[in-house]
């Protein structure tokens, strides 16, 4: 499922880039408060300053996406990059990554999902719309973050290799207005809640930790 995954995202982005100008083995640059369309790079990083406006999606293969303060950007993808988004930044849309880690500062708000495949994800002050899902990277929501629907283990429809327990961390004065769902019965799934933390749905096929 994993490979289907990366494989279907790979193909997907390399059609939607070859239409448009793009950058093959070259970093992408935007300085502090430039607005602009959609970015993409093959084999390069994307790095969007502070007060910039996208209107487009930033796509990366083999790089890592890193978005300055207070943007505005339409959705986030990445292959095998991380994605590192700094604070009081607005997505209209969701974020995905296939292998690498996503990082959201105070004050990011998504409007749509979150989701990837074997990248951790780690939110400070962050609100969620939408979902979180995960197949095998763990996540951790920290100082207040808000997720309003669900997080989810998908399911990988095959044998999970993983030996070590897969966890979920819902810090202090964090919420969780949904379910949070384990649906890969061969992942140990450890859900570990602070003092002033809240989860408002059922917890499903996990093991429950309060701190």
């Amino acid at each position: 499922m994993k490979k289907l995954l990366s494989t279907a995202i790979f193909v997907i982005l390399s059609v939607q880039l070859s239409a448009m100008n793009i950058s093959v083995n070259k970093s992408i640059y935007i300085d502090d408060g430039d607005n602009s369309g959609s970015c993409s790079t093959v084999n390069g990083s994307i790095h969007v300053g502070n007060d910039c406006k996208i209107s487009g999606t930033c796509r990366s293969v083999n790089g890592s996406i890193r978005i300055g303060k207070n943007g505005q950007i339409r959705s986030l993808q990445s292959v095998n990059g991380s994605i590192k988004i700094a604070e009081d930044t607005h997505v209209r849309g969701s974020i995905s990554s296939v292998n690498g880690s996503i990082n959201c500062k105070f004050g990011t708000k998504i409007e749509d999902n979150i989701e990837t495949v074997n990248g951790s994800i780690t939110l400070y002050g962050t609100t969620v719309n939408e979902n979180i899902t995960t197949y095998n990277g763990n996540i951790s929501l920290r100082k207040g973050s808000t997720v309003k629907n669900d997080i989810i283990v998908k399911d990988n429809k095959s044998d999970s290799n993983r030996e070590k327990p897969l966890y979920i961390i819902i810090g202090k004065n964090c919420r969780v207005k949904g379910d949070i769902i384990n649906k890969e019965n061969d992942i140990e799934v450890i859900v570990k809640i602070a003092k002033h933390a809240k989860v408002e749905g059922e917890m499903k096929n996990v093991i429950i930790e309060s701190n």
